[in-house]
């Protein structure tokens, strides 16, 4: 169990590296979009506008990635105390019930109780892991969960089945953890950027409704 934690633990700040490298990508583009027009404009007509200093100083700061760690921590903590060993007891017990054989008739059902049973079990309790860590109170989320949980289900019904499927079919019992984790390093950054977004629309709309989703099933 402690590998399957380390593992998973490991993938999910993986995850969110990549997704605020991603994020940083973004603004800093969106940032240079929407000053371009104005200052070409400008310059068509041989003008200096005022906002050229503070703008070139502002994309010379954006350039530089600051890292926010403590965001990944709170990723590798759920990885190591909640997915890893919840993903490491869920699958043995899969196989216990369902035995070892990976005839389609035996994955798809393993498939279809890790998609109705696992993944939305993991994913309530990623919520309110994430929501503890972030010192936030029970209600708030359970309002995350409320206003998030359909939108990431579905989300997963896109992915997750398919990635299951093979997980179950071709990859040795000893390497379905780890083969769970690499699949999921995707949905882990996709995810981290929802947690995020709700994390700024909480600050800049003060009651506005919080958005946020689950890591993974993966």
């Amino acid at each position: 169990m402690l590998r399957a934690a380390m593992t998973s633990a490991s993938v999910m700040s993986l995850g969110d590296v990549l997704c605020q490298a991603l994020q940083a990508r973004a603004a800093r583009e969106g940032e240079d979009a929407r000053g371009t027009a104005p200052r070409a404009s400008a310059s068509r007509r041989g003008l200096k506008t005022k906002d050229d200093a503070p703008r070139a100083t502002a994309r010379d700061a954006r350039a530089g990635f600051e890292h926010d760690f403590e965001r990944t921590a709170r990723f590798f903590v759920v990885g190591a105390a909640l997915h890893g060993p919840f993903f490491h007891v869920a699958f043995r017990a899969l196989e216990r019930a369902m035995g070892a054989s990976t005839n389609a008739a035996t994955v798809a059902r393993k498939v279809a109780v890790g998609h109705t049973v696992l993944f939305p079990t993991y994913t309530a309790g990623f919520f309110f892991f994430m929501s503890a860590l972030e010192g936030e109170t029970m209600t708030a989320a359970y309002d995350r969960f409320r206003d998030k949980a359909a939108e990431t289900f579905i989300s997963g019904t896109c992915y997750w089945p398919f990635a299951n499927a093979f997980n179950f079919a071709y990859v040795p019992r000893a390497g379905r953890i780890l083969f769970l984790n690499a699949a999921g390093v995707a949905w882990n950054a996709y995810m981290s950027h929802v947690v995020s977004a709700s994390d700024d629309g909480k600050s800049q709309g003060g009651d506005a409704s919080v958005l946020v989703a689950s890591s993974a099933e993966g």
